[in-house]
């Protein structure tokens, strides 16, 4: 495994994520920030009650940037009820929807149109297209392809024991799991969306993708 190496794409699979309107002074660039707390945090603290409430609000806020950006909880809420504990799952996630309707009653009363504006009307002008989702699947894999043949060469060019390394670190690690989820909201809901080309999957899968990468290369 070549450190240089891995930074080199680490570098490439951020200049596609720049490729698109994230690098833009607009609410995305702070959604992403925001989304990648919710996930990073809960991850790195153990699943801590602490580490779960700060990810609880940077995902609400998150939400409020671009509600797409929920999808950071959602996997998290998976993971730990799939992987963690189910029950403590069940209730962290029961106080964080009564947080969730909570703020969102204020923001109704000062903004009685927000939600409308925000969801119901975007959403009523587009299509749920289903060959729409996996075209941009395809077209997504295929432009971080590069990065996924790294992974195979680092699989077959190392000894027997580092690949038994690599394959424990992908299978053990968090964000193997958020990374599923994800690319599962990618096609259904957020893909079928006609509305937005490859916005979702460079903002919601390509930031996880290249936290795996340099997980495998550490």
């Amino acid at each position: 495994r070549t450190p240089l190496l891995g930074a080199v794409l680490g570098l490439l699979l951020y200049s596609l994520w720049l490729a698109r309107e994230t690098c833009l002074s607009r609410p995305d660039t702070l959604g992403i920030f925001l989304y990648l707390f919710s996930i990073i945090i809960p991850i790195k603290n153990g699943f801590s009650n602490k580490s779960l409430i700060w990810s609880g609000l940077f995902g609400i806020l998150a939400f409020y940037t671009k509600s797409y950006f929920l999808s950071g909880w959602i996997a998290i809420s998976v993971y730990m009820f799939l992987f963690i504990d189910y029950k403590k799952a069940i209730w962290i996630n029961f106080i964080f929807l009564l947080v969730f309707l909570l703020i969102g009653f204020v923001v109704f009363k000062i903004m009685p149109l927000y939600f409308y504006e925000t969801l119901f009307a975007y959403y009523g002008t587009t299509s749920v297209l289903f060959d729409y989702s996996v075209k941009q699947i395809v077209f997504f894999f295929l432009t971080v392809s590069p990065a996924l043949i790294y992974i195979v060469y680092l699989v077959l060019v190392t000894s027997k024991e580092n690949r038994h390394k690599i394959f424990l670190s992908i299978k053990t690690t968090p964000y193997s799991v958020v990374f599923i989820v994800i690319l599962g909201l990618l096609f259904f809901p957020l893909g079928t969306n006609d509305g937005a080309y490859l916005n979702y999957h460079y903002q919601l899968l390509l930031p996880v993708l290249i936290i795996l990468i340099f997980i495998i290369q550490l």
